[in-house]
């Protein structure tokens, strides 16, 4: 269902673009939080909190005001490619 090293990386890249370019954001600071649990969670933990990070990063995103750059737009992508059922961020 989901193939967590790719979710993983995915994130990392996520991660790293926001914290280069919004590093006092709201929504990289989320994002790093969402990581960390991710990074050793497994089976419907993961799921769990892969599909919550999915639900929740958007509206995140709109509170703080970002201005996406194209590495994270491109990132975000890849994040949302990973999702099976296709969920769109």
């Amino acid at each position: 269902m989901f193939n967590h090293d790719q979710i993983i990386v995915a994130l990392r890249e996520l991660n790293d673009a926001l914290q280069t370019n919004h590093p006092e954001s709201q929504t990289a600071a989320y994002l790093q939080s969402s990581l960390a649990k991710l990074q050793n969670a497994r089976g419907a933990t993961f799921a769990d909190t892969f599909q919550q990070l999915l639900n929740q990063i958007s509206m995140v995103m709109i509170t703080d005001g970002l201005t996406l750059t194209a590495r994270e737009v491109a990132a975000l992508a890849a994040v949302r490619k990973l999702h099976p059922s296709g969920h769109r961020l």
